[in-house]
């Protein structure tokens, strides 16, 4: 008797992350540039795009970011529970990339993981992180844990590019 396979379906973390490499966002129709809608010929608000800082550098806001923040007294433990990386190494100048899998280890998102004084940041993409928030509220149980959302208001990010960039950061 042949072998039948179900049809594969895919994690909605995975249709999020085609839709984004797509430049579409997921279920959405292509939308008309306008003054609050930015497209190829309408950069949108002049805080928003790209400001030349030398002949070759510039800094751009990080708008598709977004965080969550995991505080209390087992941060810690939780994360190093849930997430693939030690957590123990974190430093506030040190980051790490981490992972989060499913129980059949199939890796659910990849998100770096920040230190913010006894708090740990996880940045993400903004269409993952009302489904991630989910998935982690799951597993919080007893421990003395807040897992939320980071407004932007409360914290944002900047990307530097161009040949200078590291000596930028640097000084």
């Amino acid at each position: 008797m042949p072998i039948r396979h179900r049809p594969r379906t895919v994690a909605p973390y995975r249709r999020a992350a085609a839709a984004r490499n797509s430049g579409t966002p997921m279920n959405a129709e292509p939308m008309d540039p306008g003054p609050m809608n930015p497209g190829p010929t309408n950069p949108g608000p002049i805080n928003q795009g790209p400001m030349p800082i030398g002949p070759l550098d510039f800094l751009a806001a990080q708008t598709g970011l977004g965080y969550i923040r995991v505080s209390g007294a087992d941060a810690a433990g939780f994360l190093q529970g849930q997430l693939s990386n030690d957590i123990q190494r974190l430093t506030a100048s040190r980051a790490q990339l981490s992972c989060h899998s499913s129980a059949k280890g199939r890796v659910l998102f990849v998100a770096p993981v920040l230190r913010d004084g006894e708090d740990y940041l996880l940045e993400l993409p903004r269409e993952l992180l009302a489904q991630v928030l989910k998935r982690l509220r799951l597993f919080v149980l007893r421990a003395k844990v807040i897992v939320s959302e980071v407004g932007e208001r409360e914290l944002g990010a900047l990307g530097l590019a161009g040949p200078a960039a590291s000596a930028a950061l640097q000084s």
